[in-house]
C-alpha cells in the first residue's frame, strides 16, 4: 500500500465532506463546529471522534472570513453574525490576531457590545473561539493545506496517528470520562444527543462561565443562572446543583425507582445513575438503557435553559419532566431496542416494565 500527496482541490473536497457530514449529516448543509478539531481528532478511546484535519501556514495569503481554511466552509458562512460585527471583514488570517510571548491571540475586530446585542452572535463567538483553539498561524511556513502532524506538510499515516495519541497527560481525558463516553456512544439515542453528551463531559457547553472565560460575557450580572437567579451559571450548577435541576433529578429517580443522587456531578453522577439494577433490564444492555434516561434528563434541562434565555419561556418543572419522558420514549421507539410495551401510558407509569420481555 502506498500514499501520495493529494491535489489541494481534492483535499479541500475531502475536508468539506468530512466537516458537513460530521456536524449536520448532510454534504450540502452548512453547520457550526462545536469542539476544536484537535479534540475531535482524538480516537474515541481517548474521548474524541476519530477524525483528522489540516492547518494553515503564516496566514498572510488566506482571507480569514472568505477562504475555506477550516472545515469545508468559509467562516463568514458558518458565523454570519460575528462576520457582520467584524470591523475587518476582508482581513487575512495574520490580521486577525497577534503574537504575545510566543502565544497567538485572536482578535475578531468586534466589540463585546456588538456580541451582547444578539444571542446568536454570542453563541457564534463561543463556537468560533472553540474552533480556533488549536489553529494558530505558523511563524515561518507558507500557507498551504497540509497534514498538520508532519512539519514538512506531507501526509503520513504514522505521524498523523501517533501525533493524535501521543499527547501530554493533561490533554488526555481521564479514564472515567472515557468510560462514560463509551457507554454514550453505544446507547440508542440520536447522534445529535451523543455529541451533546460528549460536549457535556468535556465541559464545552456554551454555559455562561465558559462565555465569560472567552470575554463574550463581561458583566457580572450576565453570569447569573437564569433559572434560579441565585448563583453564577456553569455546567455543574445548571445540570446538578440548581434548585430546578435538583428537583428534576429527584423526580426522575423517583419515576425510575432509584435512590436520590443529590451531591454528585458529571461523570460521577452518570456512573452512579447507570449502576442502578432492575429485574427487567438485561445486564448486557443495562448501562446503555440507563444512559438514555440520563441523557434525556440533561438534554431536556439544556433545552429549557435555552428557551428561557433566548425565547423568554419560563422553566417549569412539569414541562421538563414531560419532555424527559417523551424524549426517552421517542428514542426507544426509533432505536434498535424492541420494547414489549411501547405504549405511552405504560411508559410514563412503569418504564422498566417495557423491557420485561424485550429482546435487548
Amino acid at each position: 500500500m502506498s500514499f501520495y500527496k493529494a491535489p489541494v482541490k481534492v483535499v479541500k473536497e475531502i475536508i468539506r465532506i468530512q466537516s458537513r457530514f460530521l456536524w449536520s449529516g448532510k454534504e450540502d448543509k452548512k453547520c457550526i463546529n462545536w469542539v476544536s478539531w484537535d479534540n475531535i481528532c482524538r480516537p474515541k478511546e481517548e474521548g474524541g471522534l476519530g477524525n483528522v484535519n489540516c492547518s494553515l501556514g503564516k496566514g498572510d495569503s488566506i482571507l480569514f472570513w472568505f477562504n475555506r481554511w477550516i472545515g469545508g466552509s468559509s467562516l463568514k458562512d458558518i458565523f454570519p453574525s460575528i462576520f457582520g460585527a467584524s470591523r475587518l471583514p476582508f482581513g487575512k488570517v495574520e490580521d486577525m490576531g497577534s503574537w504575545s510571548d510566543q502565544t497567538w491571540e485572536w482578535d475578531f475586530h468586534s466589540t463585546s457590545e456588538d456580541l451582547l446585542d444578539s444571542p446568536t452572535a454570542m453563541e457564534e463567538a463561543f463556537d468560533l473561539i472553540e474552533l480556533l483553539t488549536d489553529h494558530t498561524p505558523s511563524i515561518d511556513s507558507a500557507d498551504a493545506f497540509v497534514w498538520w502532524p508532519n512539519h514538512n506538510g506531507v501526509f503520513s499515516v504514522k505521524s498523523c496517528y501517533n501525533s493524535l495519541r501521543n499527547r501530554d497527560e493533561e490533554d488526555i481525558m481521564d479514564v472515567q470520562s472515557i468510560s462514560v463516553l463509551k457507554v454514550m456512544w453505544q446507547s440508542n439515542i440520536p447522534s445529535k444527543i451523543k455529541i451533546f453528551g460528549w460536549r457535556t463531559m468535556l465541559n464545552r457547553l456554551a454555559t455562561k462561565d465558559q462565555l465569560a472565560k472567552r470575554n463574550i460575557i463581561r458583566n457580572e450580572a450576565d453570569k447569573v443562572c437564569i433559572v434560579c437567579n441565585s448563583a453564577d451559571e456553569n455546567r455543574d450548577h445548571l445540570l446538578f446543583f440548581c434548585i430546578m435541576s435538583r428537583n428534576v433529578w429527584r423526580n426522575v429517580t423517583l419515576w425510575l425507582g432509584m435512590n436520590d443522587l443529590d451531591g454528585l456531578v458529571g461523570g460521577d453522577h452518570f456512573e452512579k445513575f447507570c449502576k442502578f439494577q432492575h429485574r427487567s433490564l438485561k445486564k448486557k444492555k443495562q448501562k446503555q438503557i440507563l444512559a438514555m434516561f440520563w441523557m434525556a434528563s440533561v438534554w431536556s434541562m439544556w433545552i429549557a435553559r435555552n428557551n428561557a434565555i433566548f425565547r423568554g419561556i419560563p422553566c417549569v418543572l412539569d414541562d421538563i419532566l414531560y419532555y424527559i419522558k417523551f424524549a426517552s420514549w421517542s428514542w426507544l421507539s426509533m432505536g434498535k431496542v424492541k420494547s414489549n410495551c411501547p405504549l405511552w401510558y405504560n411508559w410514563i407509569h412503569a418504564p422498566f416494565d417495557c423491557f420485561s420481555t424485550a429482546s435487548v
